[in-house]
C-alpha cells in the first residue's frame, strides 16, 4: 500500500531519504548517479525544485529539497523523480547489466506492495521530514554530508563527488540552492 507523501508546505525545505527496496546496492556505477544527477537537474530547471543538499550512496539517496513554485508542490515532483529515475534504472539493469538476481528482489517488492505489478525500485515513502529551524537544518545536512565518512567511503565529506559537501565548500550556486 501506498504511503501518503508527507512533503505538503510550500518552500518549506525538507529533509528527504529515497531507499531501494531490500536496501539492494543498485547504485554501484557512475552511471547510477548521473542518472540521479541529471533528474534532479531537470526537476530544478522545469518544475522548479530547489536543491539544497543531495548525497548519493549505493541503495539510497538524502536531499534537503522544497518545491520553488507554487503550482508544483514537492511531492508531486518527488513521485515523478521517483517513477522516472525507476523506469530508467530497471530499463537499464534489463539491457545492460549482468546482475540478474535484481530483477527478481523488484519484482517480489512490486507484487507486495499492491500498487506496481512489474518492479517496485524506491520504497513508497518520501521520509520526508520538515526542516522547521535553523539548528535542524543545519543537523540534518551534516548527517548527510557526514554519510560517507560513516560508510567509511571517504575521509572527508567534501572528497566525495556524489555530495554537495564540497559544493557548499566552494560556494557554488550554479548545481544547487545554497542555503544561507
Amino acid at each position: 500500500m501506498t504511503k501518503p507523501y508527507k512533503s505538503k508546505n510550500a518552500g518549506v525545505p525538507y529533509f528527504l531519504t529515497f531507499t531501494v527496496v531490500e536496501w539492494v546496492n543498485i547504485f554501484t556505477k557512475p552511471i547510477y548517479f548521473q542518472l540521479l544527477w541529471d533528474s534532479l537537474q531537470y526537476c530544478r530547471r522545469e518544475k522548479g525544485l530547489r536543491l539544497h543538499a543531495f548525497v548519493f550512496m549505493t541503495n539510497h539517496m538524502h536531499l534537503i529539497a522544497s518545491a520553488g513554485r507554487d503550482d508544483i508542490p514537492l511531492w508531486s515532483i518527488i513521485r515523478d523523480f521517483k517513477k522516472f529515475t525507476a523506469q530508467k534504472i530497471i530499463q537499464y539493469i534489463k539491457n545492460k547489466e549482468n546482475r540478474d538476481w535484481i530483477l527478481p528482489v523488484l519484482h517480489i517488492a512490486g507484487r507486495q506492495s499492491g500498487v506496481n505489478v512489474q518492479y517496485q525500485f524506491w520504497i513508497h515513502d518520501d521520509g520526508a521530514v520538515e526542516l522547521h529551524s535553523d539548528h535542524f537544518l543545519r543537523q540534518k545536512m551534516n548527517y548527510l554530508h557526514e554519510n560517507p565518512v560513516r560508510a567509511g567511503i571517504v575521509d572527508d565529506a567534501a572528497q566525495y563527488c556524489w555530495s554537495s559537501a564540497r559544493l557548499y565548500e566552494r560556494d557554488n550556486t550554479e548545481l544547487i540552492d545554497l542555503l544561507e
